[in-house]
Protein backbone atom coordinates (compact mmCIF):
# COMPACT_ATOMS: atom_id res chain seq x y z
CA UNK A 1 0.00 0.00 0.00
CA UNK A 2 1.11 3.52 -0.73
CA UNK A 3 0.84 5.98 2.16
CA UNK A 4 -1.33 8.99 1.37
CA UNK A 5 -3.58 11.38 3.23
CA UNK A 6 -6.99 9.82 3.81
CA UNK A 7 -10.46 11.08 4.65
CA UNK A 8 -12.23 9.57 7.65
CA UNK A 9 -15.49 10.56 9.32
CA UNK A 10 -16.38 9.95 12.95
CA UNK A 11 -20.12 9.72 13.60
CA UNK A 12 -21.73 10.29 16.97
CA UNK A 13 -25.33 9.34 16.25
CA UNK A 14 -26.10 11.40 13.13
CA UNK A 15 -23.45 14.06 13.80
CA UNK A 16 -20.35 13.82 11.63
CA UNK A 17 -16.80 14.99 12.38
CA UNK A 18 -14.49 14.71 9.37
CA UNK A 19 -10.73 14.34 9.36
CA UNK A 20 -8.14 14.50 6.61
CA UNK A 21 -5.02 12.90 8.05
CA UNK A 22 -2.42 10.18 7.64
CA UNK A 23 -4.61 7.97 9.82
CA UNK A 24 -6.52 7.78 13.07
CA UNK A 25 -5.93 6.12 16.44
CA UNK A 26 -8.78 5.02 18.67
CA UNK A 27 -7.70 4.16 22.19
CA UNK A 28 -8.78 3.73 25.76
CA UNK A 29 -6.92 5.35 28.67
CA UNK A 30 -4.96 2.10 29.07
CA UNK A 31 -3.55 2.52 25.57
CA UNK A 32 -3.39 6.31 25.53
CA UNK A 33 0.12 6.66 26.89
CA UNK A 34 1.82 4.90 24.00
CA UNK A 35 0.94 5.25 20.32
CA UNK A 36 -1.80 7.88 20.72
CA UNK A 37 0.46 10.05 22.89
CA UNK A 38 3.25 9.89 20.31
CA UNK A 39 0.75 11.18 17.72
CA UNK A 40 -0.05 14.21 19.90
CA UNK A 41 -2.92 12.70 21.88
CA UNK A 42 -3.62 13.15 25.54
CA UNK A 43 -2.47 11.02 28.42
CA UNK A 44 -5.65 9.87 30.15
CA UNK A 45 -5.85 8.64 33.72
CA UNK A 46 -6.71 4.92 33.55
CA UNK A 47 -9.64 5.52 35.93
CA UNK A 48 -11.34 7.83 33.39
CA UNK A 49 -13.92 5.90 31.41
CA UNK A 50 -13.47 7.27 27.91
CA UNK A 51 -12.49 6.66 24.30
CA UNK A 52 -9.85 8.84 22.65
CA UNK A 53 -9.88 9.60 18.92
CA UNK A 54 -6.50 10.94 17.78
CA UNK A 55 -5.78 11.94 14.18
CA UNK A 56 -2.30 11.05 12.93
CA UNK A 57 -0.63 14.08 11.32
CA UNK A 58 -3.92 15.84 10.49
CA UNK A 59 -3.97 18.00 7.37
CA UNK A 60 -5.58 20.89 9.23
CA UNK A 61 -4.57 23.36 11.90
CA UNK A 62 -7.80 22.83 13.81
CA UNK A 63 -8.14 19.02 13.70
CA UNK A 64 -7.68 17.84 17.29
CA UNK A 65 -8.06 14.78 19.40
CA UNK A 66 -11.57 14.14 20.70
CA UNK A 67 -12.45 12.43 23.96
CA UNK A 68 -15.78 10.64 24.29
CA UNK A 69 -17.53 8.89 27.15
CA UNK A 70 -16.99 5.14 26.90
CA UNK A 71 -20.80 4.87 26.79
CA UNK A 72 -20.94 6.79 23.49
CA UNK A 73 -21.23 4.49 20.47
CA UNK A 74 -19.02 5.72 17.64
CA UNK A 75 -18.96 4.89 13.96
CA UNK A 76 -15.85 5.41 11.84
CA UNK A 77 -16.45 5.60 8.09
CA UNK A 78 -14.03 5.52 5.16
CA UNK A 79 -15.05 8.53 3.07
CA UNK A 80 -11.83 8.72 1.01
CA UNK A 81 -12.48 9.46 -2.63
CA UNK A 82 -8.87 9.14 -3.80
CA UNK A 83 -8.21 5.74 -2.22
CA UNK A 84 -9.99 2.53 -3.16
CA UNK A 85 -9.47 1.15 0.33
CA UNK A 86 -7.85 1.93 3.67
CA UNK A 87 -6.11 -0.45 6.05
CA UNK A 88 -7.60 -1.04 9.49
CA UNK A 89 -5.03 -2.32 11.98
CA UNK A 90 -6.23 -3.73 15.29
CA UNK A 91 -3.78 -3.53 18.17
CA UNK A 92 -0.86 -3.66 15.74
CA UNK A 93 -1.59 -7.29 14.94
CA UNK A 94 -4.45 -7.96 12.56
CA UNK A 95 -5.29 -5.99 9.43
CA UNK A 96 -8.27 -5.74 7.15
CA UNK A 97 -9.24 -3.52 4.24
CA UNK A 98 -11.92 -0.86 4.61
CA UNK A 99 -13.41 0.01 1.26
CA UNK A 100 -15.09 3.35 0.52
CA UNK A 101 -18.24 3.77 2.64
CA UNK A 102 -17.31 0.83 4.91
CA UNK A 103 -18.02 1.53 8.57
CA UNK A 104 -16.52 0.36 11.83
CA UNK A 105 -18.72 0.55 14.92
CA UNK A 106 -17.03 1.11 18.27
CA UNK A 107 -18.94 0.28 21.43
CA UNK A 108 -17.99 -0.58 24.97
CA UNK A 109 -17.74 -4.31 25.56
CA UNK A 110 -19.89 -5.97 28.18
CA UNK A 111 -16.77 -7.93 29.18
CA UNK A 112 -14.20 -6.51 31.58
CA UNK A 113 -10.67 -7.49 32.46
CA UNK A 114 -8.77 -7.06 35.69
CA UNK A 115 -5.15 -6.05 35.31
CA UNK A 116 -2.48 -7.20 37.73
CA UNK A 117 -0.27 -4.55 39.30
CA UNK A 118 3.08 -6.02 40.27
CA UNK A 119 4.55 -2.91 41.90
CA UNK A 120 3.03 -0.55 44.39
CA UNK A 121 3.37 2.52 42.13
CA UNK A 122 0.78 5.08 41.22
CA UNK A 123 -0.07 5.98 37.62
CA UNK A 124 1.16 9.55 38.21
CA UNK A 125 4.36 8.38 39.89
CA UNK A 126 5.22 6.23 36.88
CA UNK A 127 4.23 9.04 34.50
CA UNK A 128 6.38 11.54 36.38
CA UNK A 129 9.37 9.19 36.27
CA UNK A 130 8.97 8.55 32.54
CA UNK A 131 8.70 12.27 31.81
CA UNK A 132 11.85 13.00 33.86
CA UNK A 133 13.77 10.37 31.89
CA UNK A 134 13.04 12.21 28.63
CA UNK A 135 15.01 15.32 29.63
Amino acid sequence: FMSRIIDISVFVKEDNISYRADGMILSTPTGSTAYAMSAGGSIADPKVKCLLVTPICPHSFIARQLIFSDETPLKIKNVSVREKSLMLTLDGKSNCELFRDDEVKITKSELTVKLVRLKDCSFYGILSQKMKNNY
